[in-house]
């Protein structure tokens, strides 16, 4: 029954000792000047803290004079986060804990080599003197276990040993194709059946919407024409929205239901009669641009603000949900 224990009780030991220190504390409210640490999930950093680094409960020994976390032989705190002043931190944090669980090996066992020592010469069983030698055998066993092990490694490339947590930062880009013209099979007709050269008044079976805000240009006569904006079938929903939360802000529609100028190869667009979609101008728009920009941030070049998403594709914002 004390071996059953011993097999759970030292795992568990193990475990606090290596995870303990990365626990952080929040601040006590009575001591607002108290260092910051990160506590749990919803707790709040104190007001004068702007170190986002984490604070161990207890120093851990260190001897890299060069890492700026180690001060005066102690190891204080390690910044998770991609830190050009200091690389790799996390990295660093496990190279020590794997040091320190060689050491606490080495330490659990003496304490079993003392422990069957002297069950050894206070036992006159039989027994007990085997279990004491082969408690000896055992701890010695594991000790060499572990330092062989890491003397190996480390024979046979240091690299082995390093636990260096590097994430490469990658960048993605995204082609948007609204602003590419769609292209003809061979009978000229574009991906939703329609014709290249139709009326495209009669086509579409949509009447002009008038407009409260300038256009930049005239509109299209013919499907596939070129250095027009329509505005048959346009649905007026995103720019009354925009006008209603900015009434100061620049509005030229430079894009409407011409779907034919919008969508590239693949003809994905929500240019098209019965759609909101509209392109905006963005230059010589400054109280346009920043209600766009006061918005949320969602990633290179994309905002949403009130419901709706703006996409900044040079000399215009196209405007969809």
């Amino acid at each position: 029954m004390k071996n059953k224990l011993l097999k759970y009780i030292f795992p568990f030991l193990l475990c606090v000792l290596i995870f303990t220190p990365i626990f952080g504390v929040s601040a006590s409210a009575e001591d607002p000047n108290e260092d910051c640490r990160f506590g749990p999930l919803g707790n709040e950093l104190n007001p004068p803290c702007q170190d986002r680094r984490y604070n161990f409960l207890e120093p851990l020994p260190c001897t890299d004079t060069a890492d700026p976390n180690c001060v005066g032989g102690e190891y204080i705190r390690f910044n998770p986060a991609d830190d050009p002043a200091n690389p790799n931190s996390i990295g660093r944090y496990l190279n020590l804990m794997i040091k320190i669980f060689i050491g606490v090996c080495a330490v659990l066992a003496m304490v079993m080599i003392v422990a069957g020592g002297l069950e050894y010469m206070t036992s006159e069983l039989i027994s007990s003197k085997e279990h004491a030698k082969e408690r000896i055998r055992n701890a010695i066993f594991g000790l060499l276990l572990a330092l062989g092990a890491y003397t190996i490694l480390f024979t046979i490339n240091p690299d082995l040993l390093e636990t260096d947590v590097k994430i490469k930062k990658q960048t993605i880009e995204v082609v948007i194709d609204d602003d590419i013209p769609q292209t003809t099979d061979a009978q000229g007709r574009y991906k939703n059946g329609m014709k290249r050269g139709d009326d495209w008044a009669v086509a579409s079976g949509q009447a002009q919407v008038p407009l409260p805000i300038g256009k930049k240009n005239n509109e299209c006569r013919n499907i596939g024409d070129s250095n027009c904006t329509s505005t048959r079938g346009l649905s007026l929903a995103y720019i009354n929205m925009i006008r209603s939360n900015c009434p100061t802000c620049e509005l030229t529609l430079t894009g409407g239901t011409e779907f034919w100028l919008h969508g590239g190869p693949s003809g994905n667009t929500s240019h098209r009669p019965g759609s909101p979609t509209v392109d905006l101008r963005n230059t010589g728009t400054p109280a346009l641009n920043q209600y766009i920009r006061s918005g949320e941030k969602l990633k290179e070049n994309w905002y949403r603000k009130d419901g709706m998403l703006f996409f900044d594709e040079g000399d215009h914002w196209h405007v969809q949900s």
